[in-house]
């Protein structure tokens, strides 16, 4: 009954109750998911990677945990901090619990460019613009790698309705 109520309730205040019930035994699978996805509701990302790094290896097997992981590590955005690395191993795992997800495929797609991978980038822009969640954002960021690798008549036809002055 408790745990029905707190789920009605606001985000803080789920968040304070999961808190505490993580607080009680962090080794609980279904406390550190609830705690885990409630951080991230409330915009505390960080510490929601930090409960996380902590718990993982706890359960290794947990897909949920690595995809709200993931998310939290997107969100965090690891390519602005310059840590490739782990931005791009975070879309690998995001993709494998959810490999037509449009977002994270553009967002590794553009991580991959940033390291100097257009072949790469270009190939997993190229199944999130196929993809139906696929937004205009996705179509002019293929339409850049392609432009940048000089395939500029295919960067015009994913892009038809780039400025002329921007193809040009």
């Amino acid at each position: 009954e408790e745990i029905a109520e707190v789920e009605r309730a606001d985000a803080l205040t789920r968040a304070n109750f999961w808190a505490t019930e993580f607080r009680k035994d962090p080794s609980r699978l279904d406390t550190t998911i609830k705690f885990a996805s409630v951080l991230r509701e409330i915009g505390s990302h960080e510490r929601a990677i930090d409960v996380l790094s902590r718990t993982i290896p706890a359960h290794p097997a947990s897909h949920e945990l690595q995809l709200i992981m993931g998310r939290a590590l997107l969100t965090e955005n690891l390519d602005r901090l310059e840590r490739h690395r782990d931005a791009q191993d975070a879309y690998a795992r995001a993709l494998e619990l959810d490999p037509n997800r449009a977002s994270t495929l553009a967002n590794y797609g553009l991580s991959l460019a940033l390291t100097g991978d257009l072949a790469g980038a270009e190939a997993r822009l190229r199944r999130a613009y196929g993809q139906p969640d696929a937004d205009a954002r996705v179509r002019q960021n293929l339409a850049l790698i392609l432009g940048l690798q000089g395939e500029f008549d295919a960067m015009r036809a994913v892009d038809p309705h780039a400025p002329a002055r921007t193809v040009e």
